[in-house]
């Protein structure tokens, strides 16, 4: 059997069940590999399940060996990059699972491992030791060299930026300005400060706000943290060789899962992390502290504390003695393992119901609403009755390394969705709308499926401009479903995932929920028969949208008031 790490450059209709098998998929083959073909075809649901669940349990046995060889300098660095090491041990986990599973089933011979990192040959050895099967290597064919795609006027100012970091720029802060780490959610707020004359808002280099103009005022307020010079990055790079010398010499702790000693392999993937961004965090330390000693800021405001570079922004703050603020990055609605929001002094939430599972209670936490101020939002729409309508469908990103549900599940929510929009409302005009997390790929591959049809690929508007433009959403576990409400445009959750999702996109909601193409069908006939969709209260008032009052000033407010103890 040829173990194969990826669909992707391969010819889906050559690979074959039983001789190929595939450990990683390109999500536009979600519909083409033929089923077997993917290692994960061999797990089910509750399999899935035990996987995501048991990464946090295995990290913590690494962690219990690596803790103190990898804390320089009061830096605890598998703390910091947990986040990471919990997905590449889960996607370990499910890679020797599903191999076991596809050995028993297909009981072959031999392993052939083409291409294999090192994941690949640890995850095979744990299933052949287990079976007795022989595995070998040989390395992937080779191909032409991809023709280097024209870059983008953004993309090369993206790459001059980031080659101008790399030499290292001082930081330059204004004393009592906010800091930013900066993503969507915190830009109304952002320029909120930059309207009103004396607050200072200050941007970090490593994470600019969006849109250049808005930078460089944000810079010319408060100032700029600025980025790791070459004398950093060489201290940092001999702190990291020493730590993770010393961590090489730690024994593994010993690991069962499924079946599979996998302590070694385990162990392994929390080094590995570590390895890559040691020297990195390291360097990126001392410029914070630099920073944060020198023209002490106020605040930092962040929009997550579990991603590593935030989580070392907030703690190192907090070592400072400053004040630290989260506001959610979004609805929390899948089971969370590692809890994000957990570290800083004070969470900022849309509301309580799409928060994290918080499990920090002894801190001031505040409810301040969906964190973009807007009219209050409009009726829900009717289906049009003088023209075609236009349909929204929402990419559902397939949640690589979180072990919950089938890698195939883009795909194939996609394929249900159209497929039903065009055989209850044939006159649709349907709009794709790819992830962030992905390109759109997936969606021309959809595209040529239905030929015959007008397809439109949308992945440049702002999602609620999308939104407003459309008819109807078909959307998915994603903010961006529960947005609809906000420009009055009705949503169906399509869950495909073979599991509840939480309120208001499963359990009691009110929000049209289908679970098949059948019941898809039978929504979107009601629909275009006039009957109005229900659900607008439950996902506004999931979003905190109902909330009274400007959410931004609501924040200001917090940010002007004395820290609560």
């Amino acid at each position: 059997m040829l173990v194969h790490p990826t669909s992707r450059g391969l010819d889906p209709a050559r690979l074959e069940p039983g001789r190929d098998l595939v450990l990683d998929i390109d999500p536009a083959h979600g519909l083409d590999l033929p089923d077997g073909v993917l290692a994960d075809d061999h797990l089910d649901q509750e399999a899935r399940a035990r996987i995501a669940a048991g990464g946090l349990p295995a990290m913590a046995r690494c962690r219990e060996r690596l803790d103190a060889p990898l804390t320089v300098d009061g830096l605890c660095l598998p703390w910091l990059w947990e986040m990471r090491i919990e997905r590449a041990i889960v996607t370990m986990l499910g890679q020797a699972a599903a191999l076991e599973r596809a050995l028993a089933r297909w009981e072959p011979e031999q392993l052939v491992l083409v291409g294999a990192d090192a994941r690949i040959r640890r995850s095979a050895a744990a299933a052949a030791d287990r079976t007795g099967v022989c595995v070998s290597e040989r390395p992937a064919a080779t191909s032409d060299a991809p023709v280097p795609a024209r870059r983008s006027a953004i993309e090369l100012r993206r790459r001059a930026l980031r080659a101008s970091r790399e030499l290292g720029v001082p930081s330059r802060l204004r004393r009592g300005s906010i800091v930013f780490d900066s993503y969507w959610p915190l830009m109304a707020l952002l320029d909120r400060m930059l309207e009103e004359p004396g607050r200072r808002p200050a941007v970090m280099l490593t994470r600019l706000p969006s849109g250049p103009r808005r930078s460089v005022r944000t810079a010319l307020r408060g100032g700029w943290v600025g980025t790791p010079g070459p004398a950093d990055r060489r201290r940092a790079a001999r702190a990291a060789d020493a730590a993770l010398a010393a961590a090489g010499r730690a024994e593994p702790a010993p690991l069962e899962a499924f079946g599979l000693e996998l302590g070694a392999a385990a162990h392994a993937e929390t080094l590995a992390v570590v390895r890559a961004h040691a020297a990195g965090t390291l360097a990126m330390a001392a410029t914070l502290r630099r920073a944060f000693g020198g023209a002490r800021p106020a605040s930092v405001v962040s929009a997550w504390d579990g991603e590593p570079v935030a989580r070392l922004t907030i703690s190192l703050a907090q070592e400072a003695g400053i004040r630290t603020l989260v506001l959610g990055h979004g609805a929390f609605l899948l089971p969370q393992t590692l809890v994000d929001m957990d570290v800083c002094d004070e969470p900022l939430l849309w509301s309580e119901a799409v928060a994290p599972p918080i499990t920090n209670r002894s801190r001031p936490i505040h409810v301040v609403g969906y964190p973009e101020p807007r009219a209050t939002p409009p009726p829900t729409k009717a289906a049009p009755r003088k023209r075609p309508p236009r349909v929204l469908v929402l990419a559902q990103p397939s949640l690589g390394g979180v072990g919950l549900t089938s890698p195939r599940i883009a795909m194939r929510q996609y394929e249900v969705a159209v497929a039903a929009v065009l055989d209850a409302v044939p006159r649709a005009h349907v709009v794709l709308r790819p992830h962030p997390s992905g390109g759109p790929a997936t969606e021309r591959a959809l595209a040529a499926r239905f030929a015959q049809k007008r397809f439109e690929i949308d992945a440049s508007s702002s999602i609620l401009d999308a939104l407003a433009a459309s008819d109807l959403c078909i959307g998915t576990i994603t903010t961006a479903t529960l947005q609809a409400a906000l420009v009055g445009t009705p949503a169906i959750a399509l869950n495909l995932m073979g599991f509840e999702w939480r309120w208001p996109l499963g359990a009691d909601t009110t929000v049209p929920v289908a679970r098949d193409g059948a019941q898809l069908r039978a929504w979107l006939e009601r629909w275009a028969a006039g009957e109005a969709l229900p659900g607008r209260e439950d996902m506004l008032a999931a979003l905190g949208a109902d909330i009274a009052g400007d959410p931004v000033e609501r924040m200001l407010a917090i940010l002007g008031s004395p820290p609560q103890r």
